[in-house]
């Protein structure tokens, strides 16, 4: 079906025109921006057609593409308690190990809370534009729950004032507004459809270990998911039946990433699933443990990005205190072997 010419149209932006598609991407023109969509997926929650044939084949393909999502999905769930099984064996293949990783990685939902230039955000409320997008079109878990001071603002049961005012004093109004001032991540809470379970532990990360704050711009697929900030981790406090699980940061081991540096630092270049480890997918859950490997990977490549900067000298730093504590050699970490590299050797 040729894309190129559709005429769609979306919750909030209106009615617009799609001008490119390379799969799995578009690009659809509204009145005042243009907006990248994945496709078939955009049509399942934001976009539409009017047309009744063309919205039956888009139908038809979403269908197709959420069954193989759901089996690569229920595949990964099914493995997920053997990976962690494993023996405390090391195995080399494709530079990864499989033995029980305590290094974690956070998945974040998109905030611009205070970015610049040199800053990605997550240092306060998100723009107009952001806010809008995770609490009406997106409607991440905590942004559109009824408790969420953000989901209160769309309807106008507060103004922007009283919200950019629960940033005082330590305050915040999400995980990720206070995530670049406190250094503080948190693993959530699971929800499962309209009931709410107890708060997430983490009971296999350890003080010393590595954390990979990641994240991906709205319209997009997991490919893109990038990192935009590590520390090394000086406090974990596993959480209990009241709070949930949260770790803190070095105050020394500590780097963030400004969007364009994240944008070259994609997660999947260094991770891969046990099962199906071509496969870019995240699955469920907020956290996911890495392996030292991996997490060296990220270090030494930071350490690449970060020349010409203010944070060169530390990214060495960092590097060097980590391979010390890991007794690993620095000249001896292999080659990335994430999801994308290995479809990479695949499509040569």
């Amino acid at each position: 079906m040729e894309l190129v010419g559709l005429e769609v149209i979306h919750k909030a932006l209106g009615k617009g025109t799609v001008t490119e598609y390379n799969e799995p991407y578009m690009i659809v023109k509204f009145k005042r921006r243009e907006v990248k969509f994945n496709y078939p997926m955009a049509f399942d929650d934001f976009l539409s057609v009017e047309d009744p044939e063309i919205s039956k084949k888009i139908l038809k393909d979403l269908e197709t593409e959420k069954i193989s999502a759901m089996v690569d999905i229920l595949e990964e769930s099914m493995n997920r308690d053997k990976d962690d099984d494993e023996s405390d064996t090391t195995n080399q293949t494709r530079g990864r190990q499989t033995d029980k990783p305590n290094n974690i990685a956070f998945k974040l939902v998109p905030n611009n809370g205070g970015r610049r230039t040199d800053k990605i955000g997550y240092h306060g409320v998100c723009s107009e534009t952001v806010l809008k997008q995770n609490v009406l079109v997106d409607a991440h878990t905590w942004c559109s729950d009824e408790a969420c001071a953000c989901k209160q603002y769309t309807e106008g049961k507060i103004d922007r004032k009283e919200l950019d005012d629960m940033m005082k004093d330590g305050g915040s109004v999400c995980y990720e507004s206070q995530l670049l001032r406190d250094w503080k991540a948190y693993a959530g809470v699971r929800h499962n459809g309209d009931r709410k379970a107890p708060p997430t532990k983490l009971n296999q990360v350890d003080v010393n270990s590595l954390c990979i704050l990641t994240s991906r711009e709205p319209n997009t697929t997991e490919k893109d998911r990038y990192i935009f900030g590590v520390f090394l981790i000086d406090g974990v406090h596993e959480g209990d039946t009241l709070e949930e699980g949260h770790v803190t940061a070095h105050k020394k081991y500590r780097i963030k990433l400004s969007k364009k540096e994240a944008e070259k630092m994609l997660f999947w270049t260094y991770h891969a699933n046990q099962n199906k480890p071509e496969r870019a997918l995240w699955s469920s859950g907020l956290h996911r443990y890495i392996n030292e490997i991996e997490s060296a990977q990220i270090l030494r490549d930071l350490v690449t990005l970060k020349k010409g900067t203010k944070d060169e000298k530390l990214a060495q730093e960092f590097l060097e205190h980590y391979a010390t504590l890991k007794n690993l050699d620095i000249m001896s970490i292999p080659e990335n072997a994430g999801a994308l590299k290995i479809n990479r050797v695949d499509r040569n």
